[in-house]
Formats: C-alpha cells, sequence, structure tokens
C-alpha cells in the first residue's frame, strides 16, 4: 500500500485559502478596489466641505454710485459655495452672493481705510450691516481701476482685538458707473 502523501501549505497560504472560502470574504482584487472608492469618497467629501468655506469674488467689475452728494459707493459682489449645515443640513449645494460696499467721499487718487465704510449684505435690504472696529489698509481709483488693500480687525472671544485680517475681495477691480 501506498503511503498518503501531501504537501504542506505555509500558514499564510492555507490562512489565504481559508479566507477565499468564507462566504462574504473579499479577495485582494475587492480589497483594493473598496479601499480606492474610500479615499475618493473621502477626498471629494472633504472637498465639499472645505469648498464651502472659501468666499472669493463673484466678478471682476466694481460698481460705482452716488447715492448723495458728497458720498460714493462701490459694490462689489463675492460669492460663497454652500451646503447645508448642523441646522438646515438636507439641502443641495449652491452659490450664495453676499454684497460688499465701500463708502466713501471721493472716486479718484488714494482713500486711507479711516475715511472708508465698508456694509455689506443682498441687494435691496433695506439694514446693511457694516464692520466692526477699525480698518486698515486702502483703496486706490485710478485710470478706471479700483485697488482694494484692506485688513480687517479680527476679534477674540472676548471682545478684545486679536488681529488685523486680510479682507477676502482685496484685489484690483475695473470700474463701471452704475
Amino acid at each position: 500500500m501506498m503511503p498518503n502523501i501531501s504537501v504542506q501549505a505555509t500558514p499564510v497560504c492555507a490562512f489565504r485559502g481559508f479566507l477565499s472560502q468564507v462566504s462574504g470574504a473579499p479577495d485582494r482584487g475587492r480589497s483594493a478596489a473598496r479601499a480606492r472608492m474610500l479615499r475618493i469618497a473621502y477626498i471629494l467629501g472633504s472637498m465639499v466641505l472645505l469648498g464651502g468655506c472659501a468666499e472669493h469674488r463673484g466678478s471682476s467689475v466694481a460698481y460705482v454710485s452716488q447715492p448723495s452728494p458728497g458720498r460714493y459707493e462701490a459694490r462689489l459682489v463675492s460669492v460663497q459655495v454652500v451646503a447645508g449645515g448642523p441646522c438646515n443640513f438636507p439641502q443641495w449645494p449652491h452659490r450664495e452672493y453676499v454684497t460688499y460696499w465701500i463708502c466713501t467721499d471721493k472716486t479718484n487718487g488714494v482713500v486711507p481705510a479711516d475715511r472708508l465704510t465698508v456694509t455689506y449684505g443682498h441687494i435691496g435690504d433695506s439694514f446693511r450691516p457694516t464692520q466692526e472696529g477699525p480698518l486698515h489698509g486702502s483703496v486706490s481709483f485710478s485710470e478706471g481701476r479700483l485697488r482694494v488693500a484692506l485688513q480687517f480687525p479680527a476679534f477674540s472671544d472676548s471682545g478684545r482685538l486679536d488681529h488685523y485680517g486680510k479682507f477676502h475681495l482685496n484685489g484690483t477691480y475695473r470700474l463701471q458707473t452704475e
């Protein structure tokens, strides 16, 4: 009688063989594909969440008007992508436009921040909140262009001035009268 000779597998091979026989256990290809899908979902989710946190210029045009003698307003539009939040979660991502008005007494040359007021809101609002605290920087009007270089005050939770931060709509705009 011939002895029963078998080749023994290494423990790692035996474990893989066991896993492949267990129902529902993914094989190596499925596991790699699943890991890729999770990474892609994580990256896309992060992009959506972080994308909603940024506010930027909605146009390269600043619209200038003179609502009363000696008072000028330069209107800048910002756009922000929002996608709900903890209070209004089931909401599709959409763009939210906010208008900023830089109010001054002249539209030529450099206007220092202490002669400016910045208000914001939506067009048609009867109430426009104004910035809190003194501004730093300036705006300059020249050759049909407006250059905004402002810093806004940032306050701590206790209400004290903590530092100054760059105005998110700083940059150069083409002027257009309304």
